[in-house]
């Protein structure tokens, strides 16, 4: 999921809401309780033909027991820069970040201030 997914727009779309219509969530005492060590889910999704498709997960890339490598938190920082800040800035942000621990703080800081506040049009993110 990403921000634009969150969008009142977007959750209020016909295919959103059609789409909520055929879905079914059922709380677990059981998985609640293994939080927050894991982040345990089941999805099951039945197609149209009656095929029945499943699958369980404790957790997920980027929580605490798969946390993200830095290309992953890469992708993830792209995606969610991308419109706020050039390929230029979000490398320079990128770099210091990944260096961080020999950069100053007020080095990250100064690029940070140049990112926009408001949406604009800007180069792709990294493939």
């Amino acid at each position: 999921m990403n921000p634009a997914q969150y969008a009142p727009e977007r959750i209020v779309a016909d295919d959103v809401q059609t789409l909520m219509k055929k879905i079914t969530i059922v709380p677990s005492d059981e998985y609640s309780a293994r939080f927050p060590d894991e982040m345990p889910a089941f999805l099951e999704v039945e197609l149209a033909d009656g095929k029945v498709l499943s699958s369980e997960r404790n957790s997920y890339e980027g929580f605490h027991d798969d946390p993200l490598s830095w290309e992953g938190a890469r992708r993830k920082f792209d995606a969610l820069t991308t419109p706020f800040a050039d390929l230029d800035l979000r490398e320079q942000i990128a770099a210091i970040v990944n260096d961080l621990e020999n950069r100053d703080v007020a080095e990250l800081t100064e690029v940070l201030a140049r990112v926009s506040l408001t949406r604009c049009e800007v180069q792709p993110a990294l493939a």
